[in-house]
């Protein structure tokens, strides 16, 4: 009996074990259920790996972007390069290495995969036109967790702020060459006069002539300038070299200070390349330069641009003038879009933001050193 007993008491202890186990898988499959109702539900993509780059999981979003690879069951822990494979295979894949050069594009991507202090990058579709912001995050167990969100319509309405604040930038630009222009139309009219009152000599006429060509192309290539300024498009960042670009628009910027205020380019030979895009570059070094000649208002004064090696293997482009300066309250909110101290109607305070957005989006940053009454220096950092 009692051996019995014992018998009996251990059966009912392993079903009413059993009886917690089918509970317990029965709640993580709900709660499994759950977690994967919610991932598929989000407007964006997630993808799994483990810490060996094998496939766990990605939600429904991920195959809809992705319909060329096979579902979840037929995934769960293949290696990356053979999922990226499947996607090459596919003529899924915009980089041109892809094609070219497959195993070292999927050698790069691997290193890309494995570095865990890639955080937050955006990639470009150009067959779908389509612009994405990849976040990546790793769990203590080692998974790599990447969400993907189309930002499209952010980059689209940030092309149209850009756009809208370039026409505005080239409206404060016609203050500083306007007067320029005036001495160039001075030196054409008044040559081409003079030829028209005494056109005998011939020698003269050439001197006249040539002296008034001189001044047509200057003005000429000033508008070239200008053109090129307003109707650069956004484009993709590329591996350029900011002392190029600066030397390229030098006359420009030259001419936007004025004649009264001294301007200067101190360019480092070994500052290197950065991954920017021209056009936004520009319109930063215009708005900074643009800045720096109100902060100096209308009497004498320098404005620098130099370029650096920086810590932290960072290109450094610091624009300073002896203007009047900021106060601590001011320079903290010099980078908020709209802030501006200038009279309302005179500006929409949309300069230093763009600079800002800029510097972040190339994955940098920009800080202020200012002083009131003594001058201010703006540091754009840019990753070399």
């Amino acid at each position: 009996m009692s051996g019995g007993g014992a018998m009996t008491a251990s059966l009912a202890e392993v079903e009413d074990e059993a009886a917690s186990l089918r509970c317990a898988l029965a709640a993580a499959q709900a709660e499994n259920a759950m977690l994967r109702e919610t991932l598929d539900a989000i407007d964006a993509t997630v993808s799994v790996y483990d810490d060996d780059l094998r496939y766990l999981f990605a939600n429904r979003g991920y195959h809809a972007l992705f319909p060329h690879l096979p579902e979840d069951r037929a995934l769960v822990g293949r290696s990356f390069e053979d999922v990226l494979a499947l996607s090459i295979a596919a003529g899924a894949v915009a980089d041109k290495q892809a094609a070219s050069d497959p195993a070292g594009f999927m050698a790069r991507r691997r290193r890309e995969m494995d570095d865990r202090d890639r955080g937050v990058r955006e990639t470009y579709h150009p067959g779908h036109d389509r612009w994405s912001q990849v976040r990546v995050q790793w769990t203590p167990r080692g998974n790599r967790v990447a969400l993907r969100i189309d930002i499209t319509a952010i980059k689209r309405l940030q092309h149209e702020l850009l756009r809208a604040q370039r026409m505005e930038t080239i409206g404060r630009i016609a203050g500083g060459v306007a007067h320029d222009f005036n001495n160039l139309l001075t030196v054409i009219i008044s040559n081409l006069e003079i030829i028209r009152l005494k056109p005998g000599d011939v020698g003269r006429v050439e001197k006249l002539t040539a002296a008034a060509m001189g001044a047509a192309e200057s003005g000429a290539a000033l508008i070239r300038q200008l053109l090129t300024f307003a109707r650069r498009d956004m484009t993709r960042p590329r591996r350029l070299a900011p002392n190029t670009l600066l030397l390229g628009m030098e006359d420009l910027l030259s001419r936007t200070v004025g004649r009264d205020i001294e301007f200067a380019l101190m360019l480092d030979a070994e500052a290197g390349e950065a991954l920017v895009d021209p056009g936004q570059f520009e319109s930063a070094m215009i708005n900074l330069v643009l800045n720096a000649r109100e902060a100096i208002g209308g009497g004498k004064g320098r404005i620098v641009i130099t370029t650096r090696r920086a810590a932290d293997d960072m290109l450094a482009v610091d624009v300073t003038d002896t203007g009047c300066g900021m106060t601590p309250e001011i320079a903290a909110q010099a980078f908020e879009p709209f802030f501006t101290t200038k009279p309302v109607g005179t500006g929409p305070g949309l300069g230093l933001s763009q600079v800002y957005g800029f510097a972040e989006g190339a994955g940098g940053r920009v800080t202020i050193d200012s002083t009131p009454g003594a001058g201010t220096t703006v540091t754009l950092l840019l990753a070399r």
